[in-house]
């Protein structure tokens, strides 16, 4: 509980203390701080599941590691984003390119993921209607 206060206390800080006027001036630590906490609470899941003898439900928890794999690599991405902006090699491009591939697996898995459990739920609801 503390930790989401400080958090939001620093976002708020940021956004409203540092007033860009160019790209260079930009700084990206809400964005990684945020990236941080939500691998914290992937973690503690992750922590909290693994603690019990017999986890039932694989599924959640293999969305869970896939979501902490997702923001860690997100996170990796944005720690030095105010250096690869302002260097003027041309590394930008594959910067984004990099950050776009990431999120595209990532939603690619998450749409398969709600078709697989909305067929399932479809399915268990057929059986349930013809007993």
């Amino acid at each position: 509980m503390f930790a989401n206060i400080l958090g939001v206390g620093y976002i708020l800080w940021d956004i409203f203390t540092f007033s860009f006027t160019t790209v260079n001036e930009f700084q990206s630590y809400a964005k990684v701080f945020d990236n941080f906490g939500i691998i914290l609470l992937a973690l503690t899941y992750c922590y909290e599941k693994l603690d019990q003898p017999n986890v039932s439900k694989w599924k959640n928890f293999r969305l869970n590691i896939v979501i902490a794999v997702f923001f860690t690599i997100n996170l990796i991405f944005f720690l030095p984003y105010n250096f690869i902006i302002n260097n003027n090699a041309g590394i930008q491009f594959y910067f984004w390119f990099g950050i776009a591939i990431t999120t595209i697996i990532f939603y690619i898995y998450l749409t398969t993921l709600v078709i697989q459990d909305s067929r399932k739920n479809s399915a268990s609801k057929k059986l349930h209607q013809a007993a």
